[in-house]
Parts: C-alpha cells; structure tokens; sequence
C-alpha cells in the first residue's frame, strides 16, 4: 500500500459489504428509489466534440487488486464540482486488471438524491449525516459478477441534491481531462500502469435517472474519442437532440462487424416517465439504421420479458422494463457490463 500514502490529493477508503441484491430476471421487484421520477432537464442540442489521444500504455500486467480497498475515493481539480467536502469519484478496480489487455472504463452518473460512495455498495445508507437513507445500487457487487476487464468510476455530480446538473462538465475537454487526472494522479499508482484516456479500449458511459444530463454532456463536450457506449438506465428525460444526433451522426458505426463499433442502451419504465421519449426515439432510430441497411442492429423489447444474451449483442437496444425505477440500474448494470466488448478477466 506504498502506492496509496504517496498519493497527492486525500484518499478516503471504505469497504463495501453484503451480497448484492439485484434481481435474476426482469419482472421481479424490490424496493424503490430514492430519485424522483421527474428528472427532467432542458435539451441543449450541443454537437460532439472530438479529441485525438496519444496511446502510451506501459505496464506490469495483472495485480491483484484483493490488496487494496473495494472502493476507492479522490478528489479532483478536474471534476464536476470540484472543491466540495464530498470525494469527487468512487473507484472501483476489479481483481486481477490488466492494463495490457484491451483495458476498459464504465463511467457512471447517478440520479436524484443520492452520492457515489452509497450506489457502489450493496446497503442503503445516508449520504448526508443524519439524512434519510439513499438507494444502494450494488455496482461494485455487479461489476465483479460481469468478470470484464474494466475500471468502474463513479462520479459525483449534486451530492445528494434532487437535481442532476453536470457542472464543469458543460465545459469543452472537461470529461477528459478529468479522465486524465483520474489515471495519471491516482489510478496509475493503484494499477501499476501507465494508462491515460489513450489507452483505454473503450469507454462506456451509463446514467440512472436525471444522470442523463451528466451523460449528455460528455458525448457533447467530453472530447473523448474511445467512447463507445451510452446506457440510459431509466434515464432518458431530455437532452433528445444530444442523444439522437449522437446515433444519427455515428450511425454507420453501429455495425457489429466494425472494430470501431458504437453501441446504445435505451432502459425504460412505464412508472419512471421515460417511456414516450424512449419509444419516440426507438421509432427514429430504426429509420436511421434501416437507411444506413443496419437494421439488424436494432434490437426493440416493448415487453417485459427477460432477455437473453442474443438480445444483448444488438448495437442498438430499446428495452422497456417493470421493474420498479430504482431497481433498473441494480439488474441492468451487469448485463450491460457483459454486453459490452471488454475484454473477459
């Protein structure tokens, strides 16, 4: 743990515990969420930025990452918000990454009222002293259980706060130089590589709820070129034309035998509020990949039937859900994690 006490910036630690509690198929419930089932925020319409890395991947192979704490937290100069007495980002790295085979990153907004450090762990704590418990999401518990070589960074936008404002990540390059900081300050001494945004196989990119403005901004401003995957768990309330025109733009890109491939992940409900936007888009998408002669690439469930692994290879997936708003991302979290092209550990 050498590594960790030369780190710059504070460190906050915590374990997380209990077996997770998501669901073994796509009807069954649990409890509900914390978030507001009102998440809505304005459509900006911005267009993607692009940015070219520079790979310049070194590294010791696979560690063991059983040595250091399940969660790990930083603060950044980079971050949302940054300045705040909350830690800006949850960490967590699976046992045995390696950053020399294809290494991967899920970036993950939550929604209302809730904090980073309670949706990776598997019981609902406060994220606010003496507040009311918040909705424990169990990704740390999901993440291991996809068995992927990826990185999971949970990022903190309002802490705690019934809104899902992005920040500074509005400002163009924002979500890569966080990124950078991320790896080069941190995460590089916890790994034992050498990895920046360059390096990264593939970024993915995931939202519960009013985190979907957080994602919105990242494919409008982020400037990150290896992002490869949006997944909206219950989560599409606005921002329409960022994420159209992100597939209307890219749409040749997803196609399942490219090696640059793009996927999206559309996960309603009928109680969340996402659902008109949700098939609203589902209809324009299948117009845009069927010119483009990929409609095979779309894959459209208006049940709610559990799917199956075929169902997940499609690129482009529109997945109406019954389960209850707060447990979608507790279930849908792993699949996607599986779905998405990392490498396997």
């Amino acid at each position: 743990m050498q590594r960790l006490a030369a780190l710059a910036l504070p460190l906050f630690v915590v374990a997380c515990s209990d077996a997770a509690a998501s669901t073994t198929n796509d009807d069954a419930g649990s409890t509900s969420d914390a978030a507001s089932t009102n998440d809505a925020g304005p459509n900006d319409g911005a267009t993607r930025d692009a940015a070219i890395d520079a790979p310049s991947t070194a590294c010791q192979g696979a560690r063991d990452a059983s040595a250091i704490a399940p969660v790990l937290f930083y603060n950044l100069t980079n971050a949302p918000f940054p300045g705040t007495a909350h830690p800006d980002v949850a960490v967590h790295v699976p046992t045995g990454f390696d950053g020399t085979r294809r290494p991967g990153l899920i970036v993950f907004f939550h929604g209302f009222d809730n904090c980073v450090a309670n949706v990776m762990g598997s019981v609902d704590t406060a994220c606010t002293a003496g507040g009311a418990a918040r909705d424990a999401l169990h990704l740390v518990d999901q993440l291991d259980a996809a068995h992927v070589n990826a990185i999971l960074v949970a990022v903190e936008i309002d802490f705690d706060q019934a809104t899902g404002s992005p920040g500074e990540l509005t400002t163009p390059g924002k979500f890569h130089a966080m990124l950078h900081e991320l790896f080069t300050d941190h995460l590089n001494a916890v790994t034992g590589c050498t990895l920046d945004v360059g390096d990264l196989d593939r970024v993915v990119v995931s939202s519960h709820s009013g985190g979907y403005q957080a994602a919105a901004a990242t494919i409008a401003h982020g400037q990150v070129t290896q992002l490869r995957e949006i997944d909206l768990l219950d989560s599409l309330y606005g921002e329409i034309p960022t994420f159209d025109g992100w597939v209307q733009t890219n749409v040749k890109r997803f196609d399942p035998m490219r090696t640059d491939g793009l996927r999206w992940v559309d996960v309603y409900t009928s109680t969340g509020g996402t659902d008109t936007n949700s098939r609203t888009m589902s209809t324009s998408a299948a117009m845009w990949l069927s010119a483009a002669g990929l409609s095979a690439s779309y894959f459209d469930d208006d049940t709610t039937a559990t799917l199956v692994p075929a169902d997940y290879a499609h690129p482009v997936i529109f997945k109406h859900s019954a389960l209850p708003h707060g447990d979608v991302p507790k279930y849908y979290f792993q699949q996607l994690a599986q779905a998405s092209g990392f490498a396997p550990l």
